[in-house]
């Protein structure tokens, strides 16, 4: 089931630092990435989707390549699917 109105979009992954909001990664029906906010490093959204399709992880903390800054991810709706 989409999390999103978009029938594109099947995953949100929402990004963080600390607590101020970053953006989102919308993944397709295949896993990939269709867009990302441009406030995510490039890095950190290939990092996240990489440990959300890999492990299948719903939520995770990665480290920036060049700001060193720590980012944390979630997949939007991840409570309700782990219900």
């Amino acid at each position: 089931m989409p999390t999103t109105a978009n029938p594109r979009v099947l995953t949100v992954l929402r990004v963080a630092q600390g607590e101020h909001y970053v953006g989102d990664i919308l993944l397709d029906r295949k896993g990939r990435v269709w867009r990302h906010a441009d406030s995510i490093p490039s890095d950190v959204v290939l990092k996240a989707l990489v440990a959300h399709r890999r492990s299948h992880e719903l939520f995770g903390q990665v480290i920036g390549l060049h700001d060193r800054r720590t980012y944390s991810w979630v997949v939007v709706g991840a409570t309700t699917q782990a219900a």
